[in-house]
């Protein structure tokens, strides 16, 4: 960053400060700001330049102003300085933020701003989750489904065939009970699996796979419900599961991720990313390929052979405030569909760099296993499973009930209760 001749930065302290002070406002004519973190990570800085280059070179005479906004004030900034009307131009945000933010009326509609090629390149199930009312309010930057991580060596050692991973809920059960029976290692037991089971809403999030995989579903004609038969098989298939000593009692994701790192996991739930952290997490001892260490497949099927999943992307967004919302959604154009830049993205993160299926299939993303499995689960992963701006309400809920089903509660009895406070609180 310092003294870079492409990138200008803006700390989230002084972009608050201006807030504050009432003397900030939208970009003029010939400025963009975008507010993220991408820019603060040494794995996505690189992309992050060449595209404000190519911008910069394309829109001569604007001059785009990356600020800086750490991932965990990332919402509240957005939510704050809309308020107060003066947002970035441009805001990277997760899925499961868009409710809230749309909710506020923060949003810019994005169906005359991108061209209908353009749009019709993301899966339809990406633009379904990332509308509101009816017009698409963001785009995925970097897709995450979230799928089935397993460890090859472990699968091997249980008697179970790496080749053939499980399909179905009731095999992925039998092989979690299979892998959990072999002898301790680096330092502890061996689980067949690493659920995310801490009073967390994130660890419930990560618990919808499963209810999906019971042929249900967390919400009836678009209104949460969690009061229902596929959430509670899927919370007495996570009890059963951690009561019988085959998944960590109260993990959330830094633990679990440190389990299966540390080859004391069967299998795990995670996104694109996961490739980058076995590596990482396990000093570069395991290796992640269809014939390594680790590797990957979907997830297993409901009864009526359905998958489905989540995922949890990092979307882009023009504020409805901005004043050059056509300059705006240049920068989104220009990381989404620059070869180029998707290129370098994949090359320096790991992450999928793009929610185009022209740019996910073809090239070095194209060329890529790995990628390529998360690239076939987009048409069925659902990025916000509730579209509701009171998503972490509703998540926090139904973690505490899993711990109370875990605890060894009854199930239906449990939801009742879920389902009655998640009503109360929906209606304040």
């Amino acid at each position: 960053m310092g003294g870079n001749m492409f990138l200008k930065n803006i700390t989230s302290k002084a972009l608050v400060s201006a807030i504050v002070l009432g003397q900030a406002g939208i970009a003029c004519a010939d400025s963009i700001k975008v507010s993220g973190w991408h820019q603060l990570f040494d794995f996505s800085k690189p992309a992050i330049l060449m595209a404000e280059k190519k911008y910069e070179e394309k829109n001569a005479g604007t001059d785009l102003i990356m600020v800086d906004t750490a991932f965990g004030q990332a919402l509240q900034q957005a939510t704050v300085s809309t308020i107060a009307g003066n947002p970035s131009d441009v805001i990277q945000l997760v899925a499961g933020w868009v409710p809230a933010m749309a909710e506020i009326g923060g949003l810019q509609p994005l169906d005359n701003l991108l061209t209908q090629d353009e749009i019709n390149s993301i899966p339809k199930t990406s633009r379904d989750a990332l509308s509101w009312e009816g017009n698409l309010v963001a785009v995925p930057w970097n897709p995450g489904p979230i799928l089935m991580h397993y460890n090859r060596n472990l699968m091997k050692e249980a008697g179970l065939d790496p080749d053939n991973p499980p399909k179905t809920w009731p095999e992925l059960k039998e092989a979690v009970m299979a892998i959990c029976k072999l002898p301790e290692r680096n330092g502890g037991s061996v689980y067949g699996v690493a659920l995310r089971t801490s009073q967390n809403p994130n660890s419930a999030q990560w618990s919808i796979p499963i209810v999906y995989g019971h042929g249900g579903d967390v919400q009836v004609d678009n209104v949460p419900g969690v009061n229902n038969k596929s959430v509670s098989s899927a919370l007495d298939w996570i009890a059963d599961v951690v009561n019988s000593n085959c998944s960590p009692v109260g993990f959330g994701f830094a633990e679990t991720r440190t389990l299966f790192a540390q080859e004391r996991a069967g299998f795990i739930f995670e996104g694109p990313w996961g490739r980058g952290l076995v590596k990482n997490m396990s000093d570069g001892k395991l290796t992640v390929e269809p014939d390594g260490d680790v590797w990957v497949s979907q997830m297993p099927a409901a009864p009526d052979g359905n998958v489905r999943t989540i995922g949890n992307p990092i979307v882009a967004t023009v504020s409805s405030k901005t004043k050059n919302p056509e300059l705006a959604v240049d920068f989104i154009r220009t990381v989404l569909f620059d070869k180029d830049i998707t290129d370098e993205f994949f090359t320096s993160s790991g992450l999928l760099p793009s929610s185009s299926m022209d740019i996910l299939g073809s090239g070095i993303v194209g060329a890529d296993a790995y990628a390529q499995l998360f690239v076939d689960a987009l048409p069925f992963t659902y990025d916000t499973p509730i579209k509701s701006s009171k998503f972490n309400m509703i998540m926090g809920e139904l973690a505490i009930g899993m711990q109370e089903v875990i605890s060894g509660a009854n199930a239906d009895e449990v939801l009742v209760e879920v389902q009655a406070k998640i009503e109360s609180k929906l209606k304040r």
